[in-house]
């Protein structure tokens, strides 16, 4: 029994490590709204925790180990140390210590997970039949993956959630990752064919397994040509080029090594297409989605931008390239379809690196990289012993398609697990064996014991801590989805609540925390029928506190995002009315979001949003009793309409085409009592918005004022036959009808808004007056927000 659970422990360790191979570039859960990324961060933590205290315990129960030494061991300590130091200097805190939204790949958590998981593989991956597993697992592996993706291009899918089932969704993450891998495993899989043979160490095994492994080899390959085919990015050409490259160069140099030349004719196809498909265009075009990505020029000119903001040695931090690009992005990205888009990663791995490691991150990863590249070149060309040869020609071949890859096209988490896996797997050939015996070394076994330790407690932390993150990612899932169904704002609001609650630290949750309290703020204020109770108040001021305390929080957690500065603008901005300072502190947040991402035309109409409710609030208080109070109202309406149209006019000069901006330029315009350029500003929203119901109902509104009752009519009717259930609409046509002398008309309308809103009682007694011949020629006041009202047009 003693020798069974030790012949079982010490198997445990590789084979805890091929399942996590196996299961990496496959593994993803439908349940979170990213079912990749952070599900492949969490399988990562977790089974690189159990492997490392297994092997641990391991060598404790066997009182010694094989290690490996020589300096090299330092390299992957040096890129984490670089990494660790960036994390520290940030301008994201949960993003980089972290990571959240895609970028679990670059966060601290990652890259020291995959530094241990780095030793794991070098102490354990030892001999000839366990580098033949590992192999085989990866074949099996990437054979899987590309399957999978291939049912899914051609619509036969066996996932069974609809979301999953479009042509564009893979186990790697975008259509051109998945290019990508396919490349990087077809030239492994080529290698491992081109120098397998009868020889004592072989690196693929001998018999069935051995022609299943070549079979996984053919399949990877077609399958991959298939989808570079579809794709025709040049870059995977170029990967691809680079790749056989390899091949065949080490293939002349030593051509000895090769017992069959004939295995060259696969590598010789995909180096011959892709040379061609370089420059023709692609055979055959599936329903595969474009990937947009900042072009190398201008990730480099925000890299550059980056690193004078902030720190030369230690760049942005881990996963901040989307605050970057957002920051430093020019103005001719305005003129395209993507204005409005934040991009989390520059135009290749290596220049996003620059932009958020900095110099050192760069460097540290750049010796890891030269030594490596060194080091392998060297053994190629000097290595006299053929097994040994071999496992560098396979090894060194597939990591430099992979870092040439990384130059040239981003990552991901599958390609940041790769690169440490390949390069683990090379190191471990490039240091010596020792044997250490722990009753010979006291010392030794106390560190080793000091770490069983250590693991033991870290790795129920990191159940706990997980446990909590997914509780708290499955909860904002069901929130979204919640909300996307249109249920009760409730349900989405305790949801919110519990990811918040389960996650303290992500600024995402907070941030629509914050938003839905806004929504129930303004349904329980719209809902009211008379003023409110004692309870409701205390409601009220509960909830605008909470959705306050919200919005604070995510711009406290992740201050430099965008996102969550413009929505503690936005709870600002419509507690204007009910809180005091609610003024100030929403043209600052607006101030700051506009700082933050200074070309993007939204937030400058946002703030000059804010200026125009200000004045809307000090137009209420001219005329009043006080002289001295209406003078001032008058003074403050005056000036925050003239902030107003001077942002807009900024808004309009970053994006000429920007809808929203002469929209609300429209209406301030109209404020200050200038109709006609108001009118003539609508008139031209209008041409580029035919479609846009709240442009039609804004220029029939300006048109009345105007006494230009027939323009009037026809916006209204328009507004109507956009949205048949706009009451406010329908409130005016009927206005217009009156003034015309059509009093069955306006009948009508007042009916129809009657059958909407039963227990609206102005529109009953407008209602009842129309019955009783009674015609106004005034223009009425709006509904009140209880009834669905537009205000902007379509595409903010």
């Amino acid at each position: 029994m003693k020798f069974s659970f030790s012949r079982t422990l010490s198997s445990s360790t590789e084979i805890l490590l091929l399942i996590l191979v196996f299961l990496f570039p496959v593994f993803f859960l439908p349940w979170s709204l990213d079912v990749l990324e952070i599900n492949k961060q969490t399988l990562l933590v977790v089974l690189t925790a159990v492997t490392t205290l297994v092997w641990v315990g391991n060598v404790l129960h066997h009182k010694g180990a094989i290690l490996k030494r020589g300096w090299l061991n330092l390299l992957p300590l040096i890129v984490f140390a670089a990494v660790f130091i960036s994390t520290l200097f940030s301008t994201g805190n949960f993003v980089s210590w972290i990571g959240t939204s895609t970028q679990e790949y670059q966060s601290l958590l990652t890259i020291g997970a995959l530094t241990i998981l780095f030793y794991v593989i070098t102490h354990t991956v030892t001999n000839e039949p366990r580098e033949k597993r590992m192999f085989l697992t990866l074949l099996a592996s990437g054979s899987v993956v590309l399957l999978l993706a291939l049912l899914n291009i051609f619509g036969a899918s066996i996932f069974p959630w609809e979301f999953l089932q479009g042509a564009s969704f893979n186990t790697i993450g975008t259509v051109n990752a998945l290019g990508m891998f396919g490349v990087v495993m077809s030239i492994f899989g080529n290698a491992l064919w081109l120098v397998s043979g009868r020889t004592q160490r072989d690196v693929l095994f001998p018999g069935l397994r051995g022609k299943l492994e070549k079979a996984l080899v053919i399949f990877i390959s077609l399958a991959t040509l298939l989808i570079l085919l579809a794709l025709d990015f040049w870059v995977l050409w170029a990967a691809l080029i680079l790749g056989t490259l390899a091949l065949f160069i080490f293939g002349l140099a030593r051509a000895k090594e090769f017992p069959q030349t004939n295995r060259f004719i696969l590598p010789m196809i995909m180096a011959v297409l892709s040379v061609f498909f370089i420059f023709l265009p692609k055979p055959f075009a599936l329903d595969l989605p474009v990937e947009i990505m900042p072009t190398a020029a201008a990730t480099w000119d925000i890299a550059e931008e980056t690193l004078k903001k902030h720190s030369v040695l230690f760049g942005s931090g881990p996963g901040t390239f989307i605050f970057d690009y957002a920051q430093f992005r020019g103005t001719s990205v305005n003129q395209t379809a993507f204005w409005d888009t934040r991009f989390d990663r520059g135009n290749s791995y290596a220049l996003t690196s620059v932009a958020t490691g900095g110099l050192i991150g760069v460097m540290a990863m750049l010796f890891l990289i030269l030594v490596v590249l060194i080091a392998s070149v060297k053994k190629l060309l000097t290595e006299q012993n053929h097994e040994i040869w071999k496992m560098y020609f396979v090894l060194f071949s597939t990591w430099l398609t992979l870092v040439f890859g990384g130059m040239l096209y981003s990552w991901n988490m599958t390609f940041q697990f790769l690169f440490y896996l390949f390069t683990a797997l090379i190191i471990a050939q490039l240091l010596r064996t020792q044997t250490v015996k722990l009753n010979s070394s006291p010392r030794v076994g106390l560190m080793f014991s000091f770490v069983f330790v250590v693991f033991s407690i870290a790795m129920l932390t990191i159940f706990f801590v997980t446990i909590q993150r997914h509780v708290a990612e499955n909860a904002f899932a069901d929130a979204v989805r919640l909300d996307r169904s249109r249920v009760s704002i409730d349900d989405v609001l305790q949801k919110l609540d519990r990811a918040a609650t389960m996650n303290r630290y992500n600024d995402i949750y907070y941030r629509n925390l914050s938003q839905a309290l806004l929504f129930k703020l303004s349904d329980v204020i719209s809902t009211r029928e008379a003023e409110l109770t004692a309870d409701q108040t205390q409601f009220v001021q509960a909830l605008t506190s909470a959705s306050v305390n919200s919005a604070k929080r995510a711009t406290d957690l992740s201050p430099y995002n965008i996102l969550n500065w413009s929505m503690r603008g936005q709870v600002y901005r419509e507690l204007m009315p009910l809180l005091q300072d609610s003024e100030k502190f929403a043209i600052l947040s607006y101030e700051r979001a506009v700082d933050l991402e200074p070309n993007n035309p939204s937030h400058v109409v946002n703030l000059a949003r804010t200026h125009h409710v200000a004045a809307s609030l000090a137009a209420r208080l001219v005329g009043s009793s006080d002289a001295a109070l209406s003078k001032t109202a008058e003074e403050k309406q005056v000036s925050s309409l003239a902030e107003s149209e001077r942002l807009l006019r900024r808004a309009i000069e970053l994006k000429g085409d920007y809808a929203v901006a002469h929209y609300y330029l429209a209406l301030t315009l109209q404020d200050q009592g200038r109709l006609e350029e108001a009118f003539d500003k609508l008139v031209s929203v209008r041409q580029f918005n035919p479609l846009d119901v709240g442009v039609a109902f804004q220029l029939g509104q300006l048109a009345m004022r105007m006494e230009r009752n027939d323009v009037a009519k026809a916006q209204f009717e328009n507004a109507i036959s956009l949205a048949p259930n706009y009451s406010n609409a329908r409130w005016f046509l009927a206005t217009v009808y009156e003034i015309e002398g059509d009093i069955d008309a306006a009948i009508e309308q007042i009916q129809f808004i009657k059958d909407i809103n039963p227990e609206n009682s102005l529109v009953t007694a407008r209602l009842n007056r129309l019955l009783d011949g009674k015609v106004a020629s005034a223009i009425p006041a709006p509904l009140d927000g209880s009834i669905a009202d537009v205000e902007k047009p379509q595409g903010e």
